[in-house]
């Protein structure tokens, strides 16, 4: 069984509030999971669970398994242009960083400063929701500057998404975001109150 830890300090999520998946949960409990890790804590869903470590990048190509993903993931892998791109991040995660979190499967968190309200917002838009997190419990925690990811993006380069799964910093200034296999909890009940109320619901 994988080591459970906590991580000290705060950290900031984007909320899309149009999303259903992470309002309903953050309305319910206030938390989110990502699948390995609700796997661990439930049994009845670790004896139907497979990990999307133990899954081929050839079954994630044709979508994947259900359960295996997290919500972002799904989308990803089944309706968006950059599943190939999450993929070769995926295989070269296989080989070169094997204990860290799948991108496919995690949540994701920045530093909460002004650093990182302006990193989420680069990636996920100005209008995002900043929920302000800590990290109670995790079994894989991995750090990267995803503006290696940016630039794979841009030319192909493999040494990019090496050096992502190498936390090797990119350049000056603080682009990390923080890859979660575990538990995020809100810190701030105003923040879920919030949700709760101006979140997407089921229609």
């Amino acid at each position: 069984m994988p080591k459970i830890i906590s991580y000290p300090g705060t950290y900031l999520c984007g909320i899309n509030l149009k999303n259903f998946y992470p309002c309903h949960n953050l309305s319910l409990c206030g938390r989110l999971l990502s699948p390995d890790f609700i796997a661990l804590s439930a049994l009845t869903i670790a004896k139907k669970h497979r990990s999307v470590r133990d899954t081929s990048i050839e079954e994630l190509r044709r979508g994947g398994a259900a359960g295996i993903l997290s919500p972002r993931g799904q989308v990803l892998l089944r309706t968006s242009p950059m599943c190939g791109i999450e993929l070769q991040f995926e295989k070269v995660r296989r080989q070169i960083a094997p204990n860290a979190p799948s991108r496919l499967s995690c949540l994701f968190v920045v530093d909460n400063s002004k650093e990182g309200v302006e990193n989420i917002k680069e990636m996920l838009g100005p209008n995002v929701f900043l929920l302000k997190v800590r990290i109670p419990a995790a079994i894989r925690v991995a750090k990267a500057d995803r503006r290696w990811f940016d630039a794979y993006c841009s030319n192909a380069d493999l040494k990019n998404v090496e050096n992502y799964w190498f936390s090797r910093a990119f350049s000056p200034g603080n682009r990390w975001e923080y890859l979660i296999d575990g538990m995020i909890e809100a810190v701030d009940d105003s923040q879920i109150e919030y949700i709760r109320k101006n979140g997407a619901k089921i229609e």
